[in-house]
């Protein structure tokens, strides 16, 4: 058995079904936007990205409503992911009275991806919105904040 055992914190965002490989926004009426239609855009990654830079999507999907939807957009649940390896970096942070923050930051200089993070590759895959992921995945908490 392995001691990197992952540590998940898990919020759900409007997509495909579970163990589907469909798409999050109802494939069946989709529309593909060139990304930086307007200045909202911008603002939206920017949110949704930040304290990270992130290159922007060549393109975005906005969810339009059909019969197949029931005129809603999305179609099915997807999950968005945070899992914490229990690195070395990770391991010398363990405590009785742990910092959680410490942790957190080394977590992420280990190669951990913030929930946002994992939302905003699933915004640049086509699969759910900005509006979607920002509802569901918290901001990234500063130490000392």
């Amino acid at each position: 058995m392995s001691s990197r055992r992952p540590r998940c914190s898990r919020s759900r965002a409007r997509s495909c079904r579970p163990g589907s490989d469909s798409p999050a926004i109802c494939p069946s009426c989709k529309h593909r936007v060139p990304y930086g239609e307007d200045r909202a855009d911008d603002v939206a990654w920017e949110e949704l990205v930040r304290p990270w830079k992130a290159r922007r999507p060549s393109r975005i999907y906005k969810p339009v409503g059909c019969l197949e939807c029931r005129m809603t957009g999305f179609r099915g649940r997807s999950g968005i992911y945070e899992v914490m390896l229990l690195t070395p970096g990770v391991k010398r942070l363990i405590s009785t009275t742990p910092d959680l923050g410490k942790m957190r930051e080394q977590a992420y200089k280990d190669g951990m991806k913030s929930l946002r993070i994992s939302g905003a590759m699933k915004v640049a895959a086509g699969t759910t919105t900005f509006e979607e992921v920002l509802k569901v995945a918290p901001p990234h908490q500063h130490e000392g904040a």
